[in-house]
């Protein structure tokens, strides 16, 4: 919930869509390691994953580590 909230508020910020995606993504990673996500967060992830394969301009890299997701 709070990895959803966080996004929410960057968007609300006019954050670009394509680096909040990325880093909730990044986030769930993250979580995913600790613990098994749930059905609903599992399914948003996936969205997640697919919006930025649909939306990211070619040539783009995926940043993906340890400081690449939100805080919590």
């Amino acid at each position: 919930r709070k990895i959803v909230q966080l996004g929410r508020k960057d968007l609300e910020k006019k954050v670009y869509s394509l680096s909040v995606a990325n880093k909730m993504v990044a986030t769930f990673q993250r979580e995913a390691i600790s613990s098994k996500l749930s059905e609903d967060t599992s399914a948003l992830y996936k969205s997640l994953k697919d919006y930025i394969s649909k939306n990211m301009p070619l040539g783009t890299a995926r940043v993906t580590g340890v400081n690449a997701g939100y805080s919590l």
